[in-house]
């Protein structure tokens, strides 16, 4: 991410951020996104996911397929 969105994010004030929060979820609640992901995603897909403990980027594989979200493993790790 952008160095300086976040240095712009940290020093925005609450409300701010709780608006901006809302809006990006209502983003990605948004059914037409959804669909257009799920189109492009099957079962066992190699796909590149953000990793939230590393804060990166890794490469994966698609193991199970819900609703509004996705099951996958690390290709590296295989977890």
């Amino acid at each position: 991410m952008d160095s300086r969105l976040l240095d712009a994010l940290r020093n925005a004030p609450s409300l701010d951020l709780y608006e901006l929060s809302l809006a990006l979820n209502q983003m990605l609640a948004d059914p037409r996104r959804i669909l257009d992901v799920r189109r492009h995603l099957h079962l066992g897909a190699q796909v590149m996911y953000f990793d939230h403990r590393r804060g990166t980027l890794a490469p994966g594989r698609v193991l199970q397929l819900q609703a509004t979200s996705a099951t996958v493993q690390d290709t590296a790790t295989h977890t």
